[in-house]
């Protein structure tokens, strides 16, 4: 039994070899760019899932900001200057990283992930910018 797995195993290696030796270079090459293009079709829905995602957090955002903006006009309390400049900053953010993100075209994967990096790192000051300015508003 061990005899005949082994063999198995044996001339399963060698026709893999063989058929990997008897692909013509038009062949191969036809494949490996079979192989771009499915990365780049995987590297597209990335970018299209990330920038949903992105969309989604701005627009959450929104809310947390005009959720600030309705409490501040709501408080009996006169609201400070500074913290009403506060919350109309944060807005501003919010809107140029939604333009950035609008007006990215470029498609070199470095580059993305460049701008992926740079993006996440300012969307995640904003919200905790957010938070902290919300806890400011409670206390």
């Amino acid at each position: 039994m061990k005899k005949t797995t082994n063999i198995m195993a044996i001339m399963a290696c060698v026709a893999g070899i063989s058929f990997t030796a008897c692909q013509t270079k038009e062949q191969k090459v036809e494949k490996a760019e079979e192989n771009v293009l499915d990365a780049n079709l995987e590297l597209k829905q990335a970018q299209q899932d990330y920038r949903n995602d992105a969309e989604r957090r701005i627009t959450e955002n929104e809310k947390n900001i005009n959720d600030l903006k309705v409490r501040m006009n709501d408080s009996k309390d006169k609201v400070d200057v500074e913290y009403s400049d506060r919350v109309n900053r944060l807005e501003k953010q919010n809107k140029d990283l939604n333009v950035r993100l609008r007006d990215y075209k470029n498609d070199d994967k470095n580059n993305w992930e460049e701008f992926k990096r740079e993006f996440n790192h300012d969307m995640d000051e904003l919200g905790q910018a957010l938070k902290n300015l919300g806890k400011d508003n409670k206390n």
